[in-house]
């Protein structure tokens, strides 16, 4: 009872996850966008760049000890995350190859209890050139997501053509920056109403 109560009184931690490596990407504006809307209802919010992490390439066989730092404050980061958004580019219509290995890396969560993610929500966030790869982009994600064990947030923000929506490093349809808005806020409410049961 006391560590529940504990959980309703602290703030839900929001954890974003970048998925390009490119600077100033449009992914990177949105999930910001979206995370604006996690912190808009009192959540502690982080953004983790998948550029600035520089992961190297998951492999198997090599322990945990043997990894980088990189590798140990993405984990503990995921471990803390009471929610999370990942926020891709669509690479020829699917995730790009840094989001998904950055996500192979949570194979190192498979002895935690609960496993994964399990408990965690997750908001999907994708941008695209066109309106397709942005959709195969998120159904992707979601795939990953479910087979991690995640909830998934009913609300998903599949962005395209984003020649149309960004201009000057700036998300300038107020549509779109509402949605974003939305999601960040679901996954917030989602994790409270949990902490309230």
């Amino acid at each position: 009872m006391v560590e529940q109560e504990a959980a309703r009184q602290r703030p839900v931690k929001v954890m974003g996850i970048s998925g390009s490596l490119r600077g100033g990407s449009s992914s990177l504006l949105a999930l910001q966008v979206a995370l604006d809307g996690s912190a808009a209802l009192g959540a502690q919010t982080e953004l983790l760049d998948l550029q600035e992490l520089d992961l190297p390439m998951f492999r198997p066989q090599v322990p945990l000890e043997d990894c980088p730092d990189s590798v140990r404050l993405l984990l503990r980061q995921v471990r803390e995350a009471d929610a999370m958004l990942w926020s891709g580019p669509a690479y020829h219509g699917t995730i790009s190859g840094a989001l998904k290995n950055a996500l192979d890396y949570l194979e190192f969560l498979n002895t935690e209890r609960p496993l994964y993610l399990t408990d965690k929500v997750v908001g999907l966030i994708a941008t695209a050139g066109g309106a397709m790869a942005s959709v195969n982009t998120i159904n992707a994600m979601a795939h990953v997501a479910q087979t991690l064990r995640a909830w998934m947030a009913t609300i998903q923000v599949p962005i395209g053509p984003t020649r149309d929506l960004f201009q000057n490093g700036e998300l300038k349809d107020e549509p779109t920056r509402e949605r974003l808005r939305m999601l960040g806020r679901q996954v917030v409410r989602f994790v409270q109403s949990r902490q309230a049961r």
